[in-house]
């Protein structure tokens, strides 16, 4: 499954949230047993808060996340389940309006692991 998403911003650096291109793909297997999923996300940098004056404003550099998701069924009742998110390990960066690095914010990695029940 693809999607792609353009906005025709007509003030990037008014309007918050908003990038400019906007990239999704997924790839699914489900079988008897097995159900496998990979997502991955793109988007161009974005504003995320305007400044008091035109160019001191705060921006979320381009970036994409790669998550995933592997569910095995044991029986008719339970499930393990495998979640990644962010498997790439790719961390967030914000730059102000001038270009100079505001925030880095590194979430890491994180995978979950669990056993589903049906009753």
């Amino acid at each position: 499954m693809l999607n792609y998403t353009y906005i025709d911003n007509s003030e990037p650096t008014k309007v918050t949230g908003s990038s400019k291109n906007n990239f999704n793909a997924s790839a699914y297997y489900e079988g008897e047993k097995l159900a496998v999923r990979f997502s991955y996300t793109w988007r161009d940098e974005f504003l995320i808060a305007t400044g008091a004056q035109e160019g001191f404003g705060r921006f979320i550099k381009a970036s994409g996340i790669l998550d995933g998701n592997v569910t095995y069924d044991i029986s008719e009742n339970f499930s393990v389940v495998l979640e990644a998110i962010n498997l790439l390990d790719k961390a967030t960066a914000s730059i102000d309006g001038n270009g100079y690095p505001a925030i880095y914010e590194d979430s890491g990695r994180r995978v979950l692991f669990g056993v589903r029940a049906n009753f």
